[in-house]
Formats: structure tokens, sequence, C-alpha cells
């Protein structure tokens, strides 16, 4: 067992590393859950940027590439997006029954 973490300390002591940890912090403050999904979504977008470096695009490419993408999400998002009425008790208790759906069973 020593030996193993004795391989992966570098791993653990890297900045990227404990950016992931602050992203996953972040994502469980801000929303109370998803933050397996969040250090997923970034190591695979880590993935694709490593991919696209090997080929020799340049990062600055890269990285705005990436905000070009990021404000594209949020254009289509908030178009399919569904107001919510805050005093409208049953579509709130739909969306909360919903969100918890795969964490209550």
């Amino acid at each position: 067992m020593v030996r193993y973490f004795m391989l992966w300390a570098p791993f653990f002591k890297s900045n990227f590393f404990l950016q992931l940890v602050d992203l996953s912090a972040a994502q469980d403050i801000e929303a109370g859950d998803g933050t397996t999904s969040v250090v997923v979504l970034a190591g695979s977008l880590l993935g694709a940027a490593e991919r696209m470096l090997d080929k020799g695009i340049h990062p600055t490419i890269v990285a705005e590439s990436f905000l070009k993408a990021s404000a594209k999400a949020v254009e289509y998002l908030t178009e399919i997006s569904t107001p919510v009425d805050l005093n409208d008790r049953e579509s709130l208790l739909r969306a909360a029954t919903t969100s918890l759906n795969s964490k209550v069973r």
C-alpha cells in the first residue's frame, strides 16, 4: 500500500489534482451534489484538450475554443430552459422529486 501511495504521491500534490478537488468542493457548496459529474466532465475536457495539443494546436486556440463552446452551451441551455414560477408548489415538488429520484431509493 505504501508503494502504491508513493507512486501516486506526485499526482496528489499536482496543481491539476488540487484544481479538481477545488472544482468538486465548489460544486458541492453551490449545489450540494454533482461532484462526481463535475470531475468526470473536467477530466473529459482535459483529455480533449490534450488530444488537440498533441495535434499541434496552440494552447491559446484550445482555450479560446473552450470559451466559445461554453458560451454556445449557455446560449443553448437558455433557449431550452423553462421558467419556473416559485409560487407554483406542484411544479416545485415535481422538480425536487425528479432531482432527488436518483438519490433516494
